[in-house]
């Protein structure tokens, strides 16, 4: 019920913001996140050694809410800080969860400072360093996303944006209806995946159905809506193509 009740709230949070708010490119997006994740870099420096250990960091944004977290080698939650844009313009600091009890009120009391005035800005004084490839790969994402905009995210196209010490993952899921016995013929089933790999080695990755490939940029779609209700998605797919096909051109160019 919790679940149910936190998602309905952050569809009518961002719902609100689409009439007084221009989305974000993905790149400004991380500009503001910037120093979000140099805290978090720093808090995971510090518990790896006092404790001696090796956790990873990842950063969520999602809608009004930013979640900094820390994982270990087999993913599972060591830390996670969750944070609350409030209308208007304030975060809050909801809560901390630690598996090291120990920690927990340290990091908590780090983690104030972190509250007070914000707003997403679209010229941050912050730069989040990517190369330009990088770059390249978050404008194609862009417009591809901006395909899928009947779900109203907020302050980007993407529903969720994952940022971890080797991926960039951005998701756009709508699924509007698709649980609703009373809906069975007027619901949305729409999965849009993009992983951006943030270092040149290649890693291992899924080849399942629907991936598509642009450069080293992984695409996953997935449409299952009701049959008058794929026209976003067509768009989407679409314009998937256009920008592999564009890619292809580009590096034919510069052969």
């Amino acid at each position: 019920m919790k679940i149910k009740i936190f998602t309905i709230y952050m569809i009518i949070f961002s719902c609100s913001l689409s009439a007084r708010a221009q989305n974000l490119s993905t790149e400004n997006l991380f500009n503001n996140l910037h120093p979000f994740w140099e805290f978090l870099e720093e808090v995971k420096t510090e518990v790896n050694d006092e404790k001696g250990t090796a956790y990873h960091s990842v950063l969520r944004q999602s809608h009004n809410f930013i979640f900094l977290e820390l994982e270990d080698e087999k993913r599972v939650l060591m830390l996670r800080i969750e944070l609350q844009i409030e209308h208007p313009g304030k975060l809050v600091k909801n809560q901390v969860y630690c598996r090291h009890d120990d920690l927990t009120k340290k990091i908590s009391q780090k983690a104030d400072k972190l509250e007070g005035e914000f707003e997403w800005k679209t010229d941050s004084s912050n730069t989040f360093k990517l190369t330009q490839t990088q770059i390249n790969y978050l404008k194609i994402a862009d417009r591809i996303a901006a395909k899928g905009n009947d779900i109203h995210a907020q302050p980007t196209d993407f529903s969720e944006v994952i940022l971890t010490e080797y991926w960039i993952k951005l998701e756009q899921i709508n699924r509007l209806n698709s649980r609703s016995l009373s809906h069975r013929d007027s619901y949305y089933l729409r999965d849009l995946k993009i992983a951006i790999p943030l270092f040149p080695k290649e890693e291992k990755h899924n080849t399942e159905i629907g991936i598509y490939k642009i450069g080293r940029m992984l695409i996953n779609f997935f449409d299952g809506s009701a049959k008058d209700y794929k026209a976003t998605g067509d768009q989407i797919r679409t314009q998937i193509e256009k920008e592999k096909e564009a890619y292809g051109q580009e590096l034919d160019h510069q052969k």
